[in-house]
């Protein structure tokens, strides 16, 4: 079986047994320093508490979805994108962050560096999409699998995360703040630095690109305060090469509108099981079935 172009096995997806997961830090977690940073102190507690919640069984792709593999979509649907609905994206330029015309998945960056990404479709990963873009995506391809795939909830991206190594607010210093930044002169030189982060099987760690994920930026307890906080918001998570050492953690929440879209968003893909899946106990004989 293949979804979105791969094998549906170990190599491109990580699996989870059905079970009870923690998500979320401890408030004693959240560093000192962070008051010698740019990031406000409301930003991690977003991020509090520390508590368990039910995940059923399902799996996360290791790869964010490329822009071959969304072209396919559009092909087939003729979906048109938020960026191309309205005409513009967002691009950030002299360190300022702009409306530019003309930007959308096939045109992130308005430069030669659209010609480079362009060149390598089944590496690079579809940029410039929104939220509803991807979550447009993710029906499209349930469909056509007949597999309940969606964008992956917050819980399952974080816990994706710590199995696979991605650092905890807990687990940075202060020192990082001065060196986990990453400089680039041009969008091709940002774009070579991308490139040398997927694998051979295309699959890409995290921290590269924000990714969106299914949820709300809402409180997880309801009892911390924030004027973000409701169904206006939907999350991200990842950071990217230029983010804060703090929001390249598996914690850290950011918070964009559904519609908004840049050249550093991107997105990975969840399927959950069936029940008969999920009876079937043990993930490995899934991918008995699903090769039978």
């Amino acid at each position: 079986m293949r979804i979105a172009n791969k094998p549906f096995d170990a190599d491109y997806f990580f699996f989870f047994d059905a079970g009870e997961y923690n998500i979320g830090i401890e408030n004693s977690c959240i560093p000192d320093w962070i008051a010698q940073t740019e990031i406000k102190v409301q930003y991690l507690l977003a991020s509090t508490p520390l508590h368990t919640r039910f995940m059923p069984a399902c799996a996360i792709s290791k790869f964010l979805i490329s822009l071959y593999e969304f072209s396919n979509f559009i092909e087939e649907t003729n979906y048109l994108t938020d960026a191309e609905k309205e005409g513009w994206g967002w691009i950030l330029r002299d360190g300022r962050w702009q409306k530019m015309q003309g930007l959308n998945w096939k045109n992130p960056f308005g430069n030669i560096a659209d010609e480079f990404y362009r060149a390598y479709p089944h590496q690079f990963p579809v940029l410039q999409v929104s939220w509803n873009d991807a979550y447009q995506y993710c029906c499209w391809l349930s469909h056509t699998t007949k597999r309940k795939i969606g964008l992956p909830t917050e819980l399952l991206w974080e816990n994706f995360t710590k199995k696979t190594g991605f650092p905890s607010i807990a687990e940075v210093c202060c020192d990082a703040m001065h060196n986990g930044i990453t400089i680039w002169d041009s969008d091709c030189e940002y774009l070579e630095l991308v490139k040398r982060q997927i694998d051979e099987n295309g699959n890409m760690p995290t921290g590269v690109f924000w990714e969106w994920c299914a949820d709300w930026y809402d409180s997880y307890d309801g009892m911390q305060k924030n004027k973000d906080f409701g169904t206006v918001y939907k999350v991200l998570r990842g950071g990217t090469l230029r983010s804060h050492v703090l929001q390249r953690t598996r914690e850290y929440r950011f918070r964009r509108c559904p519609t908004a879209r840049s050249p550093y968003y991107g997105f990975r893909i969840s399927v959950e099981f069936s029940q008969m899946d999920a009876d079937s106990c043990c993930i490995s004989k899934v991918f008995a079935m699903d090769e039978g």
